[in-house]
C-alpha cells in the first residue's frame, strides 16, 4: 500500500497517481524527491523534441523524464546502472502508454554504466540524435556530487566524440560553470526555478544550444 508520504510527494511534484519508485521502510522514496518535476520535463520535451529523433538518457531513473520525452520524439532510451530501477521505469512507461493524458510512444532500455564505452556505442549504432544525461545523486539533493560521478567536461568529450554534440545534461543547483571546459565549445547553463525556488540547471550543448551561456527559465507547478 502507498504510504502517507509517498502520496504528498507525488501530488506536491505533480507525477501521476500510478508512479511507481523503489522506497525505504518508512515507504518514502527518495528518488521521487530528486526526480525531475513533469513540468520541467514537459518543457524541455517540447524544447528538443521532434517526431523524427531518438533521445537517450543516461541515468534514466524510475523514468520520470523518459515519460514525456516520449511525447514528442520518435523513440526514447533509457540507460541505468541499477536493475531495479530499471523495472520501476518500465512500469512507469508502461504506465505512460495506458494513459490517455500521455500520448507516448516506443521506449527501450539498457542496463550498464554509462562510463563503459560498450553503452555509448551501442547508442550510436541506435542512431541517438540527443543525449540526455541527468547527473545523479547519491546522496540527498543539497550535498555535493562524489567522485563516483566521472568528471564532466571529459564525460561530456567521450559522448560528443562517440555518438552526439547535441546533448543536454541536467545538473544540480550547485552546479559551477567553471566545469564546463572551453574545448566543448558553446552552451547555454538555463537556471531552472520552480514555483519560485531554484530547482536546477540544465545545460544545452550543440545546435540546442538557443542563446549562449546564462539564461533563465521560471516555471509553475
Amino acid at each position: 500500500m502507498i504510504s502517507k508520504c509517498l502520496k504528498y510527494i507525488i501530488k506536491k511534484r505533480g507525477y501521476p497517481e500510478w508512479i511507481e519508485s523503489p522506497t525505504d521502510e518508512n515507504g518514502e522514496s527518495l528518488i521521487l524527491y530528486i526526480s525531475t518535476y513533469p513540468v520541467v520535463a514537459k518543457y524541455l520535451a517540447k524544447r528538443i523534441g521532434s517526431e523524427e529523433k531518438t533521445i537517450a538518457e543516461l541515468c534514466c531513473g524510475v523514468g520520470t523524464s523518459l515519460m514525456y520525452l516520449g511525447e514528442h520524439c520518435r523513440k526514447v532510451i533509457g540507460v541505468d546502472i541499477s536493475h531495479e530501477v530499471l523495472s520501476y521505469c518500465r512500469s512507469n512507461l508502461e504506465g505512460a502508454k495506458k494513459d490517455p493524458s500521455i500520448c507516448f510512444g516506443s521506449y527501450e532500455l539498457i542496463q550498464g554504466d554509462i562510463e563503459d564505452p560498450r553503452i555509448l556505442r551501442e547508442l550510436k549504432m541506435k542512431e541517438t540524435d540527443i543525449i540526455l544525461y541527468d547527473i545523479p545523486y547519491w546522496y540527498d539533493h543539497e550535498k555535493q556530487l562524489t567522485s563516483r560521478n566521472p568528471d564532466f567536461s571529459d564525460f561530456i568529450d567521450k559522448v560528443m566524440s562517440v555518438v552526439t554534440d547535441k546533448i543536454v545534461v541536467y545538473a544540480p543547483n550547485h552546479f559551477k560553470e567553471t566545469q564546463i571546459h572551453p574545448s566543448l565549445g558553446d552552451y547555454e547553463i538555463q537556471q531552472v526555478y520552480v514555483n519560485e525556488k531554484f530547482d536546477r540547471h540544465i545545460i544545452y550543448f550543440g545546435s540546442l544550444v538557443e542563446k549562449k551561456g546564462l539564461t533563465s527559465l521560471k516555471l509553475v507547478n
